[in-house]
């Protein structure tokens, strides 16, 4: 290699990136997004570049952006997220071209950064898609949840709301899996069918069907014991009124209020103190120890962690693709995947 450049090239590179090019005026537009080039940054001592393979879509991106000042500085704005990629250049002998790593970086195909802010991924499975849900941060965020916070407890029953999510559908097969009873909220009969068919719960409410307060008196008329939190009013208020006494809510998402800033209202607010009920908010950045990425994958190994992959194809498809997934299309953990092809 001539340099440090991909492919021995003398002169830097450009790359393609996606930024934010103006404040959103209510929910995220593609038009907000723009596909553009960049140059690739020189690698310094320590760095490394990364030729991006996947890109993870995530909700709370959309919080992110909502918050970018452009009164100041009215240039585009990078997007920061989760990918996964193959080293290409390396000036940290300790990170040799060719591993496959996992970090935080600019929606862009070449990245170059620090080598050592990147985690070396094992060789299985072979889909690296799988370490940005399941086997990741979707993962990992869905055991603290359950487990670490909320203290799942065998014969509980359990309501987990977005569960069709990357998070979601993880959550109620750790409840699952720990012997309690797992009801989900989804929408759509396909998200539904493969919620009892592959992840196995138990039942599934249609928030799409009919009322979410009557779907939940007949599937648990004894009350819930936990529920697991990722969309917001819609789905809190109704579990809220079904909640038994001292019952939990693990506080995950509100994805349903982060495009707006109205206020969330809750009729059954009351039942938080008739029932004692306590609220658990968390975030996965408050915790970091390798438990949780352990028991994801001995889940695995027993046959009782399944996983679907919404996957997205082609770097200019990416401001269309994350609009999707906050609008609710596909179900699981949404992934744009860049074939070689693409670059």
């Amino acid at each position: 290699m001539t340099g440090h450049w991909p492919g021995g090239a003398d002169q830097p590179p450009h790359t393609r990136a996606v930024r934010l090019i103006r404040p959103p005026a209510g929910p995220i537009r593609a038009e907000d997004l723009a596909v553009t080039e960049v140059p690739v940054r020189p690698p310094g001592p320590g760095d490394a570049i990364v030729r991006v393979e996947h890109i993870s879509l995530d909700p709370y991106l959309a919080l992110r952006m909502a918050a970018m000042e452009f009164d100041a500085d009215p240039d585009p704005k990078p997007v920061i997220g989760r990918v996964v990629g193959r080293v290409v250049s390396s000036r940290d002998p300790a990170l040799a071209p060719g591993a496959r790593v996992l970090g935080f970086a600019e929606w862009r195909e070449l990245v170059t950064g620090p080598a050592a802010a990147l985690s070396r991924l094992p060789k299985e499975p072979a889909d690296g898609a799988a370490f940005l849900g399941a086997l990741g941060h979707s993962g990992v965020t869905a055991w603290l949840g359950m487990v670490r916070v909320g203290q799942v407890q065998p014969g509980e029953t359990v309501l987990v709301s977005g569960a069709a999510g990357a998070v979601g559908s993880i959550a109620g097969q750790i409840a699952r899996d720990r012997g309690a009873r797992v009801i989900g909220i989804a929408g759509g009969a396909a998200k539904a069918r493969w919620l009892r068919e592959v992840a196995g719960f138990d039942a599934v409410l249609d928030y799409q069907s009919g009322d979410l307060t009557a779907q939940l008196a007949q599937a648990a008329p004894e009350g819930l014991d936990l529920m697991f939190e990722n969309v917001g009013a819609a789905t809190l208020d109704p579990a809220l009124g079904a909640m038994k006494r001292f019952g939990r809510v693990v506080l995950c998402g509100l994805k349903q209020h982060y495009q707006d800033n109205e206020p969330v209202a809750l009729v059954n607010f009351r039942q938080l103190l008739a029932r004692a009920v306590r609220i658990l908010p968390f975030s996965i950045y408050d915790q970091d120890d390798a438990e949780p990425l352990a028991a994801l994958r001995d889940m695995a190994a027993r046959g009782r962690l399944q996983w679907h992959i919404t996957r997205h194809h082609g770097f200019e498809t990416l401001p269309a693709a994350f609009v999707a997934m906050l609008a609710g299309a596909g179900f699981g953990k949404h992934v744009l995947s860049l074939e070689m092809a693409d670059m």
